[in-house]
């Protein structure tokens, strides 16, 4: 099943409003809420479906005219089921922010069931001056069930856009059958990753200290990128983190209010 959603944001009379939806009957769009600051917008993404099966595409496109502060979430984490021929599940996730935009996307994790296949590309065009947080993290399965690296292959690969100015590339291929993934020089006793770029047009500092459980390394990556990356035993160590990298973002959003006054 080849199935799209589509969502513009735009700002009108001095307020972010969600101004075009179109969506095939796998997504439901609920009604956006203002921030709790009252500044922008704040939408879950949400599907009836109970995952995605090998054979489905599902194409997502998010554009933010200028002006806009959207934050977007999941209704949780992305179930990827096998299919019975073998054909690969695909995810397509298009992000494109025009200048002066704002906007934060925080995905709960992927989770491949066991005999799997999964494939995500994910596009994010930032124009000048716009303001970008993402972040996507995984699971080695259902944990709880004993399907850790029981999938057949994961695959993923994530641009960044500067304007026209490819800034960010990262491509990823998993196969357990063909790797060790619990090699330490790999993913070693780990089962939770995750990746998140902020791009900011002013300072920005990260948090010092993580979670002793999990390895965290922050980076920048080119002028006003930055990147994390992450491993972490559980999902609630998860959480942690992701917790600290949006308070970080909002501390950057803060210093920038502070500096335009």
């Amino acid at each position: 099943m080849h199935s799209k959603l589509n969502l513009t944001f735009a700002y009108r009379r001095g307020q972010t409003r969600l101004t075009d939806v179109q969506a095939d009957s796998v997504f439901k769009v609920t009604r956006p809420v203002s921030l709790p600051d009252g500044s922008g917008l704040q939408l879950i993404l949400m599907s009836p479906a109970p995952g995605i099966f090998g054979g489905d595409l599902w194409e997502i496109h998010i554009h933010a005219e200028s002006g806009t502060q959207v934050h977007l979430t999941t209704q949780g984490a992305l179930r990827i089921h096998p299919s019975q021929n073998g054909d690969l599940a695909q995810q397509k996730l298009r992000y494109t922010l025009q200048a002066e935009a704002n906007l934060t996307i925080y995905s709960d994790p992927v989770i491949p069931f066991a005999a799997s296949q999964f494939n995500q590309q994910t596009v994010l065009e930032v124009e000048a001056g716009a303001q970008l947080g993402f972040w996507e993290a995984y699971m080695a399965g259902r944990l709880a069930h004993g399907e850790a690296w029981r999938f057949q292959l994961l695959q993923s690969e994530t641009k960044f856009l500067a304007g026209s100015a490819l800034e960010y590339l990262d491509r990823s291929r998993l196969c357990p059958s063909e790797q060790g993934l619990s090699n330490p020089f790999r993913l070693g006793k780990y089962p939770v990753w995750a990746s998140a770029l902020m791009y900011v047009p002013n300072s920005f500092s990260a948090p010092h200290q993580w979670s002793k459980e999990s390895e965290v390394a922050v980076d920048q990556v080119a002028p006003n990128l930055h990147l994390l990356r992450c491993l972490a035993p559980d999902g609630q160590v998860l959480r942690q983190i992701q917790h600290q990298w949006l308070q970080s973002l909002s501390k950057s959003d803060s210093q920038a209010m502070s500096i335009s006054a």
